[in-house]
């Protein structure tokens, strides 16, 4: 995936995740199942989590994100399995788009994090001119020479 590299993307694998000390592979050698299991679904969020827009082949992934509602480009795997779960299961989900390649998948998700940038900066203007009402208010005339006098 080298065309993903250097394009503002956090390019990661789920593989790539490693404990990085011989103490932490003990450390976690030692927990039980349910706490191994709770980790990785923690790491699992946090790499998912982490930006606007996901690309994934992997069908966990999928399934992941669509409960954690973070829009993601699929990219079918070699053998098949995500997608014919996705369009059994997800097919009319807005959170979901589907590229035929690598570079396509860039593109798509390129536009669509600008799209839901801007989506978000409008969703946000009435909160913002409530917030600046709310202090006008607050800074009436009256506040404002009470404020000047003391």
């Amino acid at each position: 995936m080298d065309v993903m590299q250097g394009q503002g993307f956090l390019l990661t694998d789920w593989y790539q995740i490693r404990l990085n000390t011989v103490e932490a592979v003990k450390h976690y050698e030692a927990l039980s199942f349910d706490c191994k299991a709770a980790l990785q679904l923690l790491w699992a969020k946090e790499i998912l989590g982490a930006g606007r827009v996901v690309i994934a082949d992997r069908l966990h992934a999928h399934i992941l994100c669509m409960l954690m509602r973070v829009p993601h480009i699929l990219l079918e795997n070699s053998i098949g399995k995500l997608g014919a779960f996705a369009k059994s299961w997800t097919a009319d989900s807005e959170l979901v788009r589907w590229a035929q390649t690598p570079q396509q998948a860039l593109a798509i998700a390129q536009e669509w994090a600008v799209t839901l940038h801007q989506e978000t900066i409008g969703s946000m203007i009435p909160v913002i001119q409530e917030v600046i009402q709310k202090r006008l208010t607050y800074l009436s005339a009256d506040r404002l020479q009470t404020l000047v006098e003391a």
